[in-house]
């Protein structure tokens, strides 16, 4: 009997799906002290709540807290080394997703390019500002876009041009009528979205909300 539940434990062991990791990268107000820090327009900016929210069965969540006064170069190419390290560990790039809103997502395209990994999965949220396509940026992988309608950061698509190493799988649009802060706290509005990117990277047919997922 010892030996027979032995092997049911090394078999359920072997049989287990590998680890994914999400590196989640907040916005720009939350850059400094304050993990919860209040937008005139927006109101708070929950970044331990949104944390939280991303637990997902299966995924490993990465969601540095990061000073100010650092330039995007500098905490994408801290973000690039955290994913450097999975990959000598072992984990491939197709595990490992890149989870960027607004400026965090700016850092997260300029971290794909040191990558250079085309396996990569990018998902951005508001963070294709129209001045990007000026920029020097290559970003490389497969980019999964979500923006709020009534805000000013839009579709990624007229940036595709620029960027002919980074592959649209899919984009969609949420309609919360509360622009850039649509992202602020963890609404099941994009929370969905992104759950079924992760769980589904080959189709964009987000799933109906969860009932655990948090709403305001």
């Amino acid at each position: 009997m010892p030996i027979l539940i032995g092997m049911l434990l090394w078999c359920s062991v072997a049989m287990a799906a590998p680890e994914q990791h999400l590196f989640y990268s907040h916005g720009a107000i939350v850059e400094g002290d304050n993990a919860r820090p209040e937008h005139p327009r927006y109101g708070v900016y929950d970044f331990p709540a949104i944390v939280k929210a991303l637990q997902w069965p299966g995924w490993v969540v990465h969601a540095r807290h990061r000073p100010a006064g650092q330039s995007v170069d500098a905490h994408a190419r801290l973000l690039a080394a955290e994913v450097r390290a999975l990959l000598r560990q072992g984990v491939r790039p197709e595990q490992i997703v890149l989870l960027g809103f607004s400026r965090g997502g700016v850092i997260t395209l300029r971290a794909s390019e040191y990558l250079k990994q085309p396996a990569l999965r990018l998902v951005l949220m508001a963070s294709c500002f129209s001045g990007l396509g000026k920029r020097d940026f290559h970003p490389v992988g497969r980019l999964h876009s979500l923006y709020e309608s009534s805000d000013s950061v839009g579709s990624c698509k007229p940036l595709l041009r620029s960027w002919p190493e980074l592959h649209l799988q899919d984009e969609r649009s949420i309609h919360t009528g509360l622009a850039h802060g649509a992202f602020f706290w963890p609404r099941h509005e994009w929370l969905d979205i992104v759950r079924d990117w992760l769980d589904n990277p080959e189709h964009g047919n987000a799933r109906q909300p969860h009932p655990q997922a948090p709403t305001r």
